[in-house]
């Protein structure tokens, strides 16, 4: 196995100059969304599941009676 990276080493110069490819004109990258919508969608969204989190989890402080509200009771 050595040897035949020896072989390979010693038959191809290690400097080869060539010309890069022209690749031509870069085409115009279309906007990517992720799920389809965009940074502004992402933010409302992931503000409204904050929101419902936040409620959720003082409904179920209220149930299990860990807080009150005081004058409720």
């Amino acid at each position: 196995m050595l040897d035949d990276f020896r072989k390979q080493a010693d038959s191809a110069p290690f400097s080869v100059e060539e010309e890069p490819p022209d690749l031509g004109p870069r085409p115009i990258e279309n906007r990517r969304y992720f799920l389809g919508m965009s940074p502004f969608q992402r933010f409302v969204v992931s503000l409204l599941v904050l929101i419902i989190a936040c409620m959720l989890g003082g409904v179920c402080l209220l149930v299990s009676e860990a807080v009150w509200i005081p004058g409720l009771f």
